[in-house]
């Protein structure tokens, strides 16, 4: 039996992959002379997930077979494992043209050339390298937030790698060359897949504002790199000076840091400083008094930060099938600051005007955000803007996975991420009237009571679940 997958008649199939805890969508659209046209977003599988390398690799031969060894948009939505761990491992497939590209779309947020991604990834790198270096200490005086840490996608293009293995950034350089690379802005006209008509891709984010990007889960705070100090360049300046290689911005920013001015401060190095330290501190029964190394606890404040500041970054889509306005979303990671800038996007279509809210509001099928997380969909101005009655949710969660996540308690058991998150499930299941298809618990198999035997069956003959390897969904033009 053959594996190719066939593209619908009119409006676009959808392919979630069922490999565990990751990103991976593949998109068939019908082309001119009524040729598959394919689409892949993202290929990732989160590090800790058994046999990550081995089914990873699976997932890629199965693409490889579905769209004949051709893909014509590559689109990858930011730098983390979980989305794009398939070229890390599996990158002898592309090496070797056993599938080959066409077109690759990634966020203004990777070009070497935008001078605010330069800025972007700089302060990444110089954040994440204090992290690095905090890690190697904490994993001798605080384990468990040692182990929270490396738990991060962010953290895991460094760690548990095997020989051969490409780390993200070698990843990202590896996709940037696999076909005609295009940098997408929300600020330009919608793009279009080649050989395919009546379908446009909306560009919503990343926003080229800071302060949005920067913006986390609180939505209010924001978290900017002014002339004051903040305790995320304090940290990073005591890290270097302790442990690393400190430069004299470093330098700077340390004695700045400090709370009062040198000739105030009392220096250790004095006698009678020395005895006391010596009596009541560093002497045999008195090591609770120890505190020498619980600052770098802040490390793990800042790696969630670099992580939600990644995830902002996250290449954000709107597929539009115009016959009938029908729009897909896939927003990647995309957290707050870059969900609030969609309501201020506008694109003049002829003689119309698409707004950003049009097109959540014309949303009939919703990749949800960062595995179910508390803060990667909006409630006001994200999922109940979503009012067509006939919304599908795709959820990428796997959540036995994800609750043996996190930092460990005190009993060295890990908290777990709340994936999906409850109270967002709940509303989605209440918006798509039940139709949530998730990746740990695949189609439902039965109608929501709110839907009726209409919808029902319309949903059914829409959502194909029964293999394990990935859900299937067709929405129709």
């Amino acid at each position: 039996m053959s594996k190719v997958m066939k593209h619908p008649r009119s409006g676009v199939k959808v392919r979630m992959y069922r490999h565990g805890f990751g990103d991976c969508f593949l998109l068939a659209f019908r082309g001119n002379k009524n040729k598959p046209r394919y689409m892949l977003i993202d290929c990732g599988l989160h590090h800790r997930v058994d046999n990550h390398r081995e089914l990873v690799k699976e997932t890629l031969n199965d693409i490889r077979e579905a769209c004949k060894g051709h893909i014509h948009v590559l689109v990858v939505t930011h730098e983390h494992t979980d989305h794009i761990s398939g070229f890390q491992y599996g990158y002898k497939m592309f090496e070797d043209n056993k599938i080959t590209v066409d077109k690759v779309w990634l966020s203004w947020a990777e070009d070497e050339n935008n001078e605010t991604a330069k800025m972007l990834k700089e302060k990444y790198s110089k954040d994440k390298q204090a992290v690095m270096i905090a890690l190697n200490e904490l994993n001798a005086t605080n384990q468990s937030l040692a182990e929270g840490i490396e738990r991060l996608p962010s953290f895991s293009d460094t760690l548990g790698l095997a020989d051969g293995d490409k780390n993200t950034e070698e990843a990202m350089k590896l996709i940037k060359g696999l076909g005609e690379l295009e940098f997408c802005n929300p600020e330009e006209k919608p793009k279009i897949i080649p050989d395919v008509n009546g379908v446009r891709v909306f560009v919503l984010g990343p926003p080229e504002d800071l302060k949005l990007i920067r913006m986390d889960e609180k939505s209010k705070e924001m978290y900017l790199r002014g002339m004051w100090i903040d305790r995320d360049l304090a940290f990073e300046a005591e890290v270097m000076d302790q442990y690393g290689e400190p430069s004299s911005e470093d330098a700077n920013i340390k004695e700045m840091s400090y709370p009062f001015e040198e000739s105030y401060r009392r220096k250790e190095e004095s006698e009678t400083v020395n005895q006391f330290f010596q009596n009541y501190y560093r002497s045999v029964g008195h090591e609770w008094r120890t505190i020498d190394k619980t600052w770098l606890d802040a490390a793990g404040e800042l790696a969630l930060k670099l992580e939600s500041h990644r995830n902002n970054t996250s290449l954000a889509l709107a597929i539009e099938i115009e016959s009938s306005g029908k729009v897909l979303l896939f927003p990647g990671d995309a957290q707050v600051g870059n969900w609030l800038s969609w309501g201020e996007l506008e694109w003049k279509i002829g003689k119309n005007k698409i707004k950003g809210k049009d097109l959540l509001s014309r949303t009939v099928l919703y990749k949800v955000g960062h595995h179910g997380s508390h803060n990667a969909t909006l409630k006001e101005k994200g999922l109940e803007l979503m009012t067509r009655s006939d919304l599908v949710a795709m959820i990428p969660v796997d959540q036995k996975f994800a609750k043996n996540q996190g930092k460990n308690d005190s009993q060295g058991k890990p908290k777990g991420w709340k994936m999906p998150y409850e109270k967002l499930l709940n509303s989605l299941k209440q918006k798509t009237k039940g139709r949530v298809l998730r990746i740990d618990l695949g189609v439902p198999g039965q109608a929501d009571t709110t839907m009726t035997p209409i919808d029902w069956n319309e949903f059914e003959k829409n959502a194909k679940g029964s293999c394990d390897e990935y859900i299937e969904f067709t929405v129709e033009a």
